[in-house]
């Protein structure tokens, strides 16, 4: 059996493959022993045959979980032959993870043979980043699994505050649920116990990079890191606002829309949308794209653990 997952939402994708692998160990190997885990940056065939060709000899199957291969853009030649590997392994659970971190690379991933191959398995899961009403609905879903109670507007304000990064989303959420004990999260609440990210109401350090003040975004950085705030809810606010600017300048490029329309068009909060305006006059649409995707590709580094994030943070503000 293989199960295929791709997609941009790495959290909901994290938690789906966290699922998946408990079940095997409940139904079929408790210790986890049976489960073989092989990262696209480690990839070797020969290894991944004997592993998915050899029989298990203490329990009914293994699961052989493969992370992010084919965005490293495999050769024909060896997608052919993991294919005919695939083909093979009917005595193995094969959980195969792509985390898309760039339209860019998902163009050159979903014309692959191998991509093709996995796409018309029965059992493939695609996790893309939620946008507006579904983000709330999540929100208001992860509330009550965690047993807590909150209202559409403080539903809202915690996504202006915050952005739609699952991972620091889950994080604000599981603080909020914790520290009001029962009773139902107010916009007070979220006003007083969200963090600040990266300086401010959270734009000031992207109005610092958009007029090239390098020193004051490094100071504002240097002062979250002494506060506490951890490099990676940081970082994952700037890619989600760099997001937001490129959708805004690109609407913008259409013709001239006013805030609230920009808001119901790309489905945004006023607020959010209010807060790019001053800053993407300082961005070209190409430039923005660029930073878009470099980001994306810092993302993927971190997440594989090939960049430190402070080290990571520092250098994209020099860069810029």
């Amino acid at each position: 059996m293989i199960i295929f997952i791709y997609g941009t939402d790495s959290w909901r994708a994290h938690h789906k493959v966290i699922e998946l692998k408990n079940k095997f160990k409940q139904k079929i190997d408790s210790s986890g022993s049976s489960i073989v885990m092989i990262n696209g940056e480690d990839f070797d065939i020969a290894s991944f045959r004997q592993n998915l060709l050899s029989q298990s000899l203490f329990s009914k199957g293994r699961m052989i979980l493969i992370r992010d291969l084919l965005i490293k853009n495999p050769k024909k030649k060896l997608q052919e032959e993991i294919i005919e590997v695939l083909k093979k392994s009917d005595n193995h659970t094969i959980l195969w993870w792509e985390y898309i971190t760039s339209p860019d690379i998902f163009k050159k991933v979903k014309t692959s043979l191998l991509f093709k191959y996995l796409k018309q398995q029965k059992f493939v899961q695609e996790y893309n980043n939620l946008k507006a009403i579904q983000l709330e609905k999540w929100v208001q879903s992860r509330v009550n699994e965690l047993e807590g109670k909150i209202g559409n507007v403080a539903v809202k304000t915690l996504l202006a505050q915050v952005g739609d990064n699952l991972w620091q989303l889950d994080n604000e959420i599981q603080k909020l649920v914790l520290y009001c004990g029962g009773r139902e999260i107010t916009v007070k609440d979220i006003i007083e116990m969200v963090e600040t990210k990266v300086g401010g109401d959270g734009w000031e350090f992207l109005y610092y990079l958009s007029q090239n003040n390098k020193a004051k975004a490094l100071e504002i950085l240097e002062e979250q890191l002494l506060l506490g705030t951890e490099a990676l809810e940081i970082f994952g606010r700037i890619v989600w606002q760099f997001r937001i600017l490129l959708l805004v300048k690109d609407t913008l490029e259409e013709k001239t829309f006013t805030s609230n329309e920009i808001a119901n068009k790309l489905q945004l909060h006023p607020y959010v949308v209010q807060k790019t305006l001053p800053v993407i006059k300082n961005f070209s649409l190409s430039r923005l794209k660029e930073i878009y995707s470099q980001l994306s590709e810092i993302d993927y580094k971190i997440k594989t653990g090939a960049l430190d994030p402070v080290v990571m943070l520092n250098m994209f503000i020099i860069d810029l």
